[in-house]
């Protein structure tokens, strides 16, 4: 996961899933990203434990593929490349050990994150940071027609994500990873904010951009 910013597509997941829409499939997307998230939330799903032979085969993959290609910042070290894979597997290791992956069990969080703001631009409530190219990627799909359900859905997935706490985790770890790029953690301000403005929208007539 990759964060560059607060805004609900400032992140690979949600940017991979908003080049993959077409304008002819943009409603249909959206609805589907709310409801698959919906879907997961509602029927509490639990965290899965990893069995051994999950782990291995993940350390395996992870040292296969950067024995192939090793990160640059490891070959500028001067360090032996398997000083390297040995740290990154113990890292690997103790990380499945604590139990912290199952904090990364949270759905598809950042695909309904991304398809409730579309519905919020789309309503003509977007969020004040929302950048050009997204904006223009966003135009380019419209319009599309809001219908009361997509407008509910999008109001209880921002509803969800808010009441998420392995996602709010997630999300706070990314943010304050690389605060210099991501600006820090905001208190999940900005979902909140989306909660805001699709709630006017709910409120209000169906708009069409």
């Amino acid at each position: 996961m990759g964060y560059f910013g607060h805004s609900a597509f400032d992140n690979d997941e949600a940017m991979d899933w908003l080049a993959t829409i077409s304008h002819a499939s943009a409603a249909a997307r959206i609805r589907r990203a709310l409801n698959s998230y919906i879907s997961f939330v509602k029927a509490g799903a639990k965290p899965e434990l990893a069995t051994p032979e999950y782990i291995d085969s993940i350390v395996e993959d992870v040292r296969e593929s950067h024995t192939k290609f090793p990160p640059k910042w490891w070959l500028d070290s001067g360090r032996p490349l398997d000083e390297h894979l040995q740290e990154e597997e113990l890292e690997l290791r103790d990380h499945f050990a604590s139990g912290r992956y199952l904090d990364e069990q949270y759905g598809p969080a950042e695909e309904a994150l991304a398809a409730a703001e579309a519905v919020a631009v789309f309503g003509g409530f977007p969020p004040e940071n929302l950048s050009q190219d997204t904006r223009s990627v966003l135009q380019s799909l419209g319009p599309i027609s809001l219908s009361r359900e997509i407008v509910d859905s999008a109001v209880t997935a921002a509803e969800l994500l808010l009441a998420d706490s392995r996602y709010c985790k997630m999300r706070e770890f990314f943010l304050r990873a690389f605060p210099e790029v991501s600006g820090g953690d905001d208190a999940m301000s900005h979902i909140e904010n989306l909660l805001q403005r699709l709630r006017k929208l709910r409120r209000g007539r169906n708009v069409a951009v």
